[in-house]
């Protein structure tokens, strides 16, 4: 049971670390010394994540259930990184920026955006 409960995220893990140094690649591209890359969630925080947004898994073991075995796959923000802008103006540039690479080449999907200046804003 130990192993089905941590495979999902220890390739998850291991995929992400992969792809981080690409993505951070990219995003400097992109941001420069604006963009901040964050570090790939360890599989720990995952399976405490996993805990607090889908606790229906915690005792339900995985060998019998496909969609515990695969609920790593909801966990949105293994690899990131912030792209810190100065007020209201660049933030909305950069939002524009991020929302443009979703139907480009190269392409990024933006699952979330974090505003950290005033978290009562949508």
């Amino acid at each position: 049971e130990a192993f089905w409960r941590g495979v999902g995220g220890a390739f998850l893990h291991a995929y992400a670390s992969m792809v981080n140094p690409h993505f951070s690649r990219f995003m400097h591209s992109l941001f420069g010394g604006r963009f901040k890359g964050g570090p790939v969630k360890t599989t720990n925080r995952m399976r405490n994540k996993l805990a607090e947004d889908m606790p229906r898994f915690t005792n339900v073991d995985p060998r019998a259930d496909e969609e515990a075995r695969l609920a790593c796959g909801h966990l949105g923000d293994v690899v990131r990184g912030s792209v810190a802008c100065e007020g209201a103006e660049e933030m909305v540039l950069t939002l524009e920026q991020l929302q443009q690479l979703q139907d480009g080449q190269p392409s990024l999907e933006v699952w979330r955006i974090k505003n950290t200046h005033r978290p009562e804003a949508e």
